[in-house]
């Protein structure tokens, strides 16, 4: 920043010396062009120079009048940039359209196979699995024994039994530690070199959307923001991982609405038919697809879990991990299996994105809108700097020819008016 800063002024002083010097032999024909174009590269130059100093300061330390525009207008910048990242960047669309160049289930796989998340499916379906042993009641258990599955086909109710369990769950909130370690492992994601290669791809690839629909102003903003810089990324990363550490905390809003969330869920599971309906066609298939390796096991363990809980817990953890085998498999072997979860996926971050396209323009405000007007106003020269002051080295330079242009079509007009 310091060199460009030197070079424009070395610029601007040249042309002060150089129109100097022409100033005695205006009456010559080069003296009179050199002196038009001195002359010209010096408003040039000293315009430049004003209106870049007035951008994020007063000139001269004292003239405010138009002056120190960034401070000044620091409410209506956040403004724009909210609506910008909220309207334009970060669509639900554009984030959509950039995510199909990438397959979320290899993603997905890499993560099962490499990142520890096999262990922690594991242990979710455990506690799952858990929870609704232990919510059951012995009548039930004999009932499911009994019928087997093909009666439970047909009469057993899922929706209402898994909202029992779910409010049960929140009443002894027993879900802060589940929250609590989705976040660790989303954090752990987070630390992954290729969370932030995807996060620069996106960003470059929406920026480019951007500009592509724009013009020249929206390339400018682009090429100043810099939104796809490794530090830029790196700190969106760290911003993030900041945020998720504070979500940790039970007091956080955001968990406090997730039990809100989960609380209407637990409603709906047991009291709207649509919902009840969704529940039970998912039943149906999971119970055909994995029924008979179920009924084996419902049959010899409920009948003995109430005199050995120790069994059964072993039990539970050999189920645990046979679905896991079983699901991390489907994705492995099962092309369509992986195709359709792709979209499933696809669907539901465009959901989530619609539904709180808010969230991305709320996390620039919190940035952004901790500053003062003088801290943003410097936040952005350090970083646009060195493309000022090639601004005001063009404007000598462009000043400069066009005041040598200028005089010379003027001799051109004067010769033929003699003629």
């Amino acid at each position: 920043m310091e060199k460009k800063y030197k070079q424009a002024n070395a610029a601007l002083a040249l042309t002060v010396v150089g129109l100097a010097c022409c100033a005695p032999y205006g009456h010559t024909f080069w003296g009179a062009l050199g002196q038009s174009a001195f002359g010209a590269a010096v408003v040039g130059g000293l315009a430049d120079w004003f209106a870049v100093t007035a951008l994020f300061g007063k000139p001269l330390g004292i003239i405010s009048w138009r002056a120190n525009i960034v401070a000044k207008n620091k409410d209506r910048f956040l403004t724009e940039l909210t609506t910008l990242v909220e309207e334009e960047l970060l669509t639900a669309e554009n984030v959509a359209a950039v995510l199909r160049r990438y397959s979320l289930t290899e993603a997905l796989q890499d993560y099962l196979r490499q990142s520890g998340g096999r262990k922690f499916l594991e242990a979710g379906i455990l506690r799952l699995l858990a929870g609704v042993v232990q919510a059951q009641r012995p009548d039930e258990a004999a009932a499911l024994t009994k019928w087997g599955r093909q009666k439970m086909l047909r009469h057993f109710d899922a929706a209402p039994l898994l909202g029992d369990l779910l409010r049960q769950m929140l009443r002894q909130k027993e879900e802060q530690q589940l929250v609590a370690a989705v976040l660790e492992q989303i954090q752990d994601l987070l630390k992954q070199p290729a969370f932030a290669a995807l996060l620069q791809d996106i960003a470059r690839d929406v920026l480019e959307r951007y500009e592509t629909n724009g013009g020249a102003l929206r390339s400018l903003v682009t090429q100043y923001a810099k939104l796809d810089s490794p530090e830029r990324i790196q700190k969106i990363v760290t911003l993030l991982d900041e945020a998720l550490e504070r979500m940790k905390a039970p007091e956080h809003p955001l968990r406090h609405q997730g039990r809100a969330w989960l609380w209407k869920k637990a409603r709906r599971l047991q009291r709207d038919p649509g919902t009840q309906r969704r529940v039970e066609v998912h039943k149906r298939l999971l119970l055909r697809k994995y029924g008979a390796a179920l009924d084996e096991g419902v049959r010899s363990w409920l009948h003995g879990y109430q005199k050995n809980t120790t069994e059964a817990a072993s039990t539970l953890a050999v189920w645990a991990q046979w679905l896991t085998r079983r699901l991390a498999g489907n994705l492995d072997e099962d092309s369509a299996k992986r195709q359709d979860v792709e979209e499933w996926l696809l669907q539901q971050i465009k959901r989530l994105l619609k539904r709180h396209k808010h969230w991305s323009g709320e996390f620039v405000a919190s940035y952004i809108g901790a500053m003062s007007g003088e801290e943003l106003a410097l936040f952005i020269k350090e970083r646009v700097a060195d493309d000022l002051q090639m601004i005001r080295i063009n404007g000598s330079v462009v000043g400069g020819a066009a005041g040598a242009l200028l005089f010379l079509l003027t001799q051109v007009l004067e010769k033929a008016v003699a003629l």
